[in-house]
């Protein structure tokens, strides 16, 4: 799994982490996904509610876990882990997540996947990194 502690410095660990995610998030089949879930879920709520705790909601407690074992290693000061999850989550989306989800563009390459997640890593730091 991406949220098993992989070896290195959460400097190097946080940009992987943050790919792996956003490559799986940016996939067609993911993007047509939720776009079903979101269409279906004002009359089905427990689709929505579902998907939600299956996906994005385990995702963050997964990675807020990682960030607390990270955290205890002295490479982060952070208050609230589930919040800070969220916040690299939505840093790695970008604008990139959107633009598929409204079909305003396809998938990005790799490289702009990589920058986006670079300066999402590097805004994450600035903010937990240990001081």
């Amino acid at each position: 799994s991406i949220y098993d502690d992989p070896d290195g410095p959460i400097e190097q660990v946080l940009p992987r982490i943050g790919f792996a995610l956003m490559d799986l998030v940016l996939e067609p089949a993911h993007i047509a996904q939720t776009r079903t879930v979101v269409a279906v879920a004002p009359k089905f709520p427990e689709i929505g509610r579902t998907f939600y705790e299956a996906g994005p909601q385990y995702g963050h407690r997964r990675f807020a876990a990682f960030l607390e074992r990270r955290a205890a290693r002295g490479e982060l000061v952070i208050d609230d882990f589930e919040v800070a999850a969220e916040q690299f989550f939505n840093l790695a989306q970008g604008v990139l997540f959107k633009k598929m989800l409204f079909a305003a563009q396809p998938k990005p390459p790799r490289a702009e996947i990589q920058a986006t997640v670079d300066a999402a890593a590097q805004v994450f730091l600035k903010m937990y990194g240990a001081r």
